[in-house]
């Protein structure tokens, strides 16, 4: 709809530490925007992602972490059924598995393209 729009995301990370280990994490989610004037809008999007730990003691383990991640970002056309946007997100869960810190915002910036 002209306000509404919605979505859904597959995520896969590639990760190298320092210390030599690796790991591939990776998830998915579902999301929704609302169009609150011209190039603003407010977001809520529910992601579900596996990463994988470790630990000096306790080697590696896998954890499912669940987001709840509410908030806004402005957009700009780039023609056609394309636009860039940049948004600040917080995740309202706080599920004690998460990666950040207790209510640190989520920054992202990229291309959308809609079909």
């Amino acid at each position: 709809t002209p306000k509404l729009s919605g979505g859904v995301e597959l995520g896969y990370e590639y990760v190298d530490y320092d210390g030599g280990e690796s790991t591939h994490n990776y998830g998915a989610s579902v999301f929704g925007n609302y169009r609150i004037g011209r190039g603003l809008y407010a977001h809520a999007e529910y992601q579900v992602v596996n990463y994988e730990t470790f630990s000096t003691v306790d080697g590696s383990s896998r954890d499912t972490v669940s987001f709840l991640l509410l908030g806004g970002g402005v957009v700009q056309p780039l023609g056609g059924r394309t636009s860039a946007y940049v948004e600040v997100l917080v995740d309202v869960l706080q599920d004690s598995g998460s990666p950040y810190e207790d209510w640190q915002p989520v920054v992202s910036a990229g291309v959308a393209v809609g079909f």
